[in-house]
């Protein structure tokens, strides 16, 4: 006689609790894989968008005869000497604010003093209102129960070599990271297809056409969004800087810039990077006019 088929075994069903405890796992791993592994993963994503944005360029110069690999070297080294252009400006306008601010204090304080003025009257009117407590008995007087400060004898460093040790590190950290960034920029632009393959590979040949399409379509619309908010943000730090240059607010270009890049993050973005020059504009000028007109430049862009 055949014999009869065994019935296959009732998948295994897990309390609620058990439920919750593994998802619980799995967000903790996930959290701890990405934490001990972001020295490779935030490099990786920083030249996957790099590329997605130096791609179009890469194709308009190599069907202009240029070959693949000079043409991504091309437009990476571009990339490169924009970035670090917009670094030195930044930090040029960053060390020559850092040496006027002492020239705004008696601004500052001018305006300052009647709001601290005001705060002091309601103090007093706060302090008026609550009933004093009793008084102390005539034989208690205060105690000298604070300690003696100590004295610290402070030895004469070796001047800025004791530094420079403390510095090389996070330098070369940097200096790391940015020569990863590049390198693995580079790769991606120059084996754009075979990255494509690989991960055509992993999704499986069953719907290769399918696939393929999806990827070329959805790098093409990556690629389009990065250049245009790349563009827009650009536009808008030149019509700030056009703004503060003209109501004669200082180191407008560095206003421009950071309004340039903060405007990538979505909603905050803009009203951050308006913070510094109306904060600006209230230190130098003795009117509140200017910070007004400061604040209506970036409120337009809202």
């Amino acid at each position: 006689m055949p014999r009869r088929a065994r019935p296959s075994p009732a998948p295994a069903r897990f309390a609620p609790s058990q439920k919750a405890f593994y998802r619980l796992a799995v967000v903790l791993m996930v959290v701890g894989v990405l934490f001990w592994a972001k020295v490779v993963l935030l490099p990786l994503a920083l030249a996957v968008l790099f590329s997605f944005v130096l791609t179009p360029a890469a194709e308009w110069l190599e069907d202009r005869r240029l070959g693949r690999v000079p043409s991504a070297l091309l437009v990476t080294a571009a990339a490169v000497g924009l970035i670090a252009a917009v670094g030195w400006v930044t930090v040029h306008q960053a060390e020559k604010l850092a040496a006027d601010a002492p020239k705004y204090q008696d601004n500052v304080l001018h305006k300052v003093t009647p709001l601290v003025q005001f705060a002091k009257r309601l103090e007093r009117l706060e302090d008026s209102a609550v009933p004093e407590s009793d008084p102390k008995p005539p034989g208690e007087g205060p105690k000298l129960t604070d300690p003696p400060s100590p004295v610290v004898v402070k030895s004469q460093g070796a001047g800025v070599l004791s530094y420079l040790p403390s510095l090389a590190q996070p330098a070369a950290e940097v200096a790391a990271n940015v020569l990863l960034v590049v390198v693995l920029t580079i790769f991606l632009v120059v084996q754009r297809e075979s990255a494509r393959d690989r991960v055509l590979g992993l999704a499986g040949r069953r719907q290769l056409t399918t696939t393929t399409r999806a990827l070329e379509d959805a790098g093409r619309r990556v690629s389009r969004f990065l250049l245009l908010q790349a563009a827009t943000n650009a536009a808008m730090g030149l019509v700030v800087y056009v703004g503060l240059l003209f109501i004669g607010v200082p180191y407008a270009a560095l206003w421009g810039l950071l309004t340039a890049v903060l405007r990538f993050v979505p909603y905050l973005g803009i009203w951050l990077s308006a913070v510094p020059p109306v904060l600006l504009a209230v230190a130098v000028f003795p009117d509140w006019t200017h910070a007004a007109l400061v604040l209506a430049v970036y409120a337009g862009f809202d």
